[in-house]
């Protein structure tokens, strides 16, 4: 145990997999409703996230807005996209999602 460890998390996903993850957890938001109705649905954490996102990238890296900017929307699509997993056949959630094997 060290009091003062620092974590540092982050992974180095493609666009398709950041797509994928953010598609993946929407279905997740859908298939258990009874979280959302429990603690409430988790409104402005994206805008937040996209504000924070866009601050840090501007100040620390600001070259790559671009890429920041197209991490931003995969994962904006594929939250929206999740919406509709019911409607989608098995051939396209497959391709959708990060888990293939759920499907």
């Amino acid at each position: 145990y060290v009091a003062g460890a620092t974590v540092r998390h982050s992974h180095s996903y493609t666009l398709g997999e950041e797509f994928r993850r953010y598609f993946d957890t929407r279905v997740f938001h859908e298939q258990n409703k009874w979280m959302i109705e429990k603690f409430g649905k988790p409104t402005g954490e994206g805008v937040k996230f996209l504000k924070s996102e866009l601050k840090y990238v501007i100040k620390n890296d600001p070259k790559s807005i671009i890429k920041a900017i197209a991490s931003l929307g995969a994962k904006w699509t594929g939250y929206q996209s999740g919406r509709f997993y019911k409607k989608m056949p098995s051939s396209l959630l497959k391709k959708m999602s990060m888990f293939k094997f759920y499907w």
